[in-house]
């Protein structure tokens, strides 16, 4: 499993590139390729957030009824961010993103860079009304994969409303509305060496200040909040349960990434500099043509935004039921960002 997730989290892969292409011997480089990179994330990252509570049933009853109608499950997915949207952002650090995909398993090369999920799915029927309620949650906090630090959460819930009710020959359908919100943070510690020199930044006409980072780790961190519409259509079939649907999501995402170090100005630690001189340090790094930098005491690197993004994606899949387990298989893909999309649910349902 450690393996799979290492693998799949390929962005580790970046860090290690740049660490064999000597980033910081053209640092506009290196940073113009993140940038471009985070910008690039930032458009396939609220795909990523409908892992889970993707469940065959349109509709699983009231909660009122007999028997009540609820469920608890498990769900694992993967989405990802096409090879095409991020090769010019690759090629601008001086690497093949073909060379670097290669480390996948052969049966995920050339469907782009794999982003995994997990979630704790539950579901309960309405009362009254033909509507229910679910909720999702995935944590991993501080864990410690190998040479990798992570931490990924992904919480959401939505409310389905049924509009046409299951016969003979009319499937049950069913109109959601759901708010997902993800979060994450990779460091890749240990790539870069220690004081490694980034640059002269011009602070006066004739003076400039030197700075360098102290024992630097990679790190990669998003955040991303998406409002999610659905339509969803669903038939039994014996213990078959074929579905399909469609959703339309409104998104903000910030993808931010860099080095996380102590930030040696001069040789002197950014902390004990003047507010003057680390003002001066900022004014010349934003006169610069290297993109839109944060610095705090130990980090350093560029902030990607996307606020109010519409997008539109299809799914659909197979349940099979048998008795109280159910098992899931779903599809999906999204038009605007060309993200594909697949995850398997199972759960215990009443």
């Amino acid at each position: 499993m450690k393996r799979i997730l290492i693998s799949m989290l390929l962005i580790a892969a970046l860090g290690a590139g740049t660490a064999v292409a000597d980033p910081f011997s053209d640092f506009d480089a290196f940073t113009e390729g993140f940038q471009s990179f985070g910008e690039e994330l930032a458009g396939a990252l609220p795909h990523n957030t409908t892992i889970g509570q993707q469940w065959a049933d349109a509709h699983i009853g009231q909660l009122l009824g007999f028997p009540p109608r609820f469920g608890l499950g498990v769900s694992f997915g993967v989405t990802t961010v096409p090879q095409a949207a991020f090769d010019s952002a690759f090629a601008q650090l001086g690497l093949e993103s073909q060379d670097l995909l290669s480390q996948l398993p052969e049966s995920m090369q050339g469907t782009g860079l794999p982003l995994p999920g997990y979630t704790i799915d539950a579901r309960v029927g309405g009362i009254i009304l033909p509507f229910d309620v679910g909720v999702k949650i995935g944590v991993l906090e501080d864990a410690d994969l190998g040479d990798l630090e992570l931490n990924y959460l992904l919480v959401g819930g939505d409310i389905r409303y049924r509009v046409l009710r299951e016969g003979i020959l009319l499937p049950k359908v069913s109109v959601g509305l759901g708010v997902n919100y993800s979060s994450f943070r990779l460091g890749v510690p240990g790539v870069l060496g220690d004081d490694v020199e980034i640059a002269n930044v011009p602070t006066g006409p004739s003076t400039s200040a030197e700075l360098s980072f102290s024992d630097p780790n990679l790190f990669l961190e998003w955040e991303t909040t998406v409002f999610d519409f659905t339509a969803q259509a669903s038939k039994r079939l014996l213990i078959f349960q074929p579905f399909a649907g469609v959703g339309l999501s409104y998104s903000t995402s910030s993808v931010g990434g860099g080095v996380a170090s102590q930030l040696l100005v001069d040789g002197t630690e950014w902390d004990d500099l003047s507010s003057t001189d680390r003002q001066q340090i900022q004014d010349a790094l934003a006169a610069s043509d290297q993109g839109e930098f944060n610095i705090t005491g130990n980090e350093f690197g560029f902030l990607a935004t996307q606020d109010g993004v519409f997008n539109t994606r299809v799914f659909g899949g197979l349940g099979l039921r048998l008795f109280m387990l159910n098992l899931d298989l779903g599809a999906s893909y999204e038009f605007g960002s060309g993200s594909l999309g697949a995850q398997i649910g199972t759960r215990i349902q009443f």
